[in-house]
């Protein structure tokens, strides 16, 4: 005997992460990686939680955008951002954009069965997806220490 759950109405969800120079102080990378969890809210935020801890060290990571800069007394640092910068809707979007996009590309396209035909379907990154964003400390020592937000 099988035991079968129907995947109703199946989206995607995020960890994001983005480092952090320790000395430094500004952030020159981000990651993400998705997920599709059939749970309650509650659920698939403790999930996420528990997932960030680790799954970085998994995640494809990509560069800051070049249009993102950061002034400094000493100049401007293109590709680069601050901790704070994560907090603004349009410069986040901005940021992670370039995960959003690349997490989509990696989610394979499925086959389901409909009316004596099969046909094709993929999940993609919505709009506004669910997400848990963490902030790995990177330490001199090589050490990663990541930072899990409240949400």
């Amino acid at each position: 005997m099988y035991n079968t759950t129907a995947v109703i109405n199946p989206e995607v969800y995020i960890n994001l992460w983005a480092y952090l120079d320790e000395q430094a102080g500004y952030i020159s990378r981000v990651a993400g990686r998705g997920y599709v969890l059939t749970v309650t809210d509650n659920e698939k935020f403790a999930t996420l939680h528990m997932l960030a801890k680790t799954d970085f060290l998994i995640a494809p990571w990509l560069p800051i955008p070049k249009n993102v800069k950061v002034v400094t007394e000493n100049g401007t640092l293109n590709g680069m951002t601050t901790p704070a910068v994560l907090n603004e809707s349009s410069s986040f979007n901005t940021i992670f954009e370039q995960v959003f996009s690349q997490i989509d590309q990696a989610i394979p396209k499925q086959l389901k069965f409909n009316d004596s035909n099969y046909e094709e379907f993929c999940l993609k990154v919505p709009n506004e997806p669910l997400y848990v964003l963490t902030t790995i400390i990177e330490y001199d020592d090589g050490r990663l220490e990541p930072i899990i937000s409240a949400n």
